[in-house]
């Protein structure tokens, strides 16, 4: 996965210019790094005893690993519930269409690694994932092709009424795009929903995996 150059020339005054790399620490580093290697296309770009560097593209490094102590381990689980009440929810990857966010999907999918969610906001079609320490990264595309589209339609009525979106069947959806459905209709809320089936909308789309 590849990341644009930013457009420093609409950055704000006194703000960040660009988004660079992210750490986390953890007791079960091996797991991570392979998990991160296989779903990012990530590589080592320095490791040591009690730190691993990695990138997937221009930056010399993305996403560091801090090696701690095995005990920690008996903290997981107070972290992963932690997660979905207090502190960081998740980070959010932009792809540039929803062909590859599919492709993603399905790549990781006959690998064995899920999502655990997949929901068309309004304004992004999105799939959430978690890693070996349930940090959670959404992997979306934009449903519209402009900014000043999508910044509209979450100003409307639609998103006023519904700010969370409609889940959808990743395969379902996979497979209307490898049948040759256009993808403004497959970017649709409600386009991922197979025939006799009602998938959760609003309020009804969190629960104990989704949240």
């Amino acid at each position: 996965m590849t990341t644009s150059a930013p457009n420093l020339t609409q950055t704000p005054a006194g703000a960040p210019a660009v988004w660079a790399h992210w750490v986390l620490k953890t007791a079960r580093s091996d797991r991570l790094i392979r998990w991160y290697s296989e779903v990012f296309g990530a590589s080592v770009v320095h490791a040591s005893e009690r730190v691993v560097f990695l990138s997937w593209d221009t930056e010399h490094h993305r996403l560091a690993v801090v090696r701690m102590p095995k005990p920690l381990l008996l903290l997981g689980w107070l972290m992963r519930a932690s997660r979905k009440f207090y502190r960081l929810d998740h980070i959010a990857f932009s792809f540039p269409s929803l062909q590859s966010l599919l492709e993603l999907y399905r790549r990781l999918s006959l690998k064995g690694i899920k999502p655990v969610w997949s929901i068309n906001h309004g304004p992004t079609t999105s799939i959430y994932y978690e890693d070996p320490d349930g940090n959670r990264l959404e992997f979306q595309c934009d449903n519209y092709s402009t900014l000043e589209a999508c910044t509209r339609f979450m100003e409307g009525p639609e998103f006023r009424d519904n700010p969370i979106g409609v889940n959808f069947d990743p395969d379902y959806l996979y497979e209307r795009m490898r049948q040759g459905v256009p993808e403004a209709e497959l970017l649709r809320p409600g386009a991922g929903t197979p025939p006799g089936k009602k998938l959760a909308s609003g309020m009804r789309a969190i629960n104990w995996r989704t949240l």
